[in-house]
């Protein structure tokens, strides 16, 4: 990873907004995003060069901060809140790293590294959930293939393998509900 990671761009708004990014993110990155004070659901929408939606980056509630993980450089994102917003793009070195010696925690959705001595072999993890609906945890591994470590709909708390070379997690978790995840012991 490199020392200093780029700077990002932040676009702020409220309601109903086409955002045209100001330069293309690179390859990997992350978008945050963040929406207070609407009475309906924050969706954010990748749009490509030929204006077509290309998939929902961000469903959440009405306050609800999210890291999401993006595969590919749109040019532009859809928004769609009642309330004000704030987007910014962030080069995916800045996301934080777990090294497996103590519970790595949030709420929503987020994106992180995996140290490279957390995944070796078949590595059991137990999560515990706390939302009322979805919870999906995808593990990348260092060869770039993604596996669903685990999901389910309901709060709780389960054991799940981790793939071994795991070097990244991304978590999709309903209206900034609480989850954590840790190694087994």
């Amino acid at each position: 990873m490199p020392t200093a990671p780029p700077e990002g761009s932040t676009y702020n708004g409220e309601g109903v907004k086409l955002v045209m990014l100001k330069e293309a993110p690179a390859e990997d990155w992350v978008l945050y995003g963040e929406h207070s004070g609407g009475d309906q659901q924050f969706i954010v929408t990748a749009v490509d060069e030929q204006g077509n939606e290309r998939g929902t980056v961000i469903l959440g509630g009405t306050d609800y901060t999210a890291h999401a993980l993006m595969g590919w450089a749109p040019v532009a994102l859809q928004v769609s809140a009642t309330g004000p917003w704030t987007l910014t793009t962030k080069h995916i070195d800045t996301m934080p790293t777990w090294d497996g010696t103590a519970p790595h925690t949030g709420n929503g959705d987020d994106v992180f590294w995996v140290a490279e001595n957390v995944a070796d072999g078949l590595t059991p993890i137990t999560a515990t959930f706390e939302g009322e609906f979805n919870f999906v945890v995808d593990a990348i591994t260092s060869r770039g293939s993604t596996n669903v470590a685990m999901e389910y709909g309901a709060p709780g708390t389960g054991e799940y393998a981790l793939p071994s070379g795991t070097a990244l997690i991304t978590v999709k978790a309903d209206n900034n509900a609480g989850w954590s995840i840790a190694k087994s012991e």
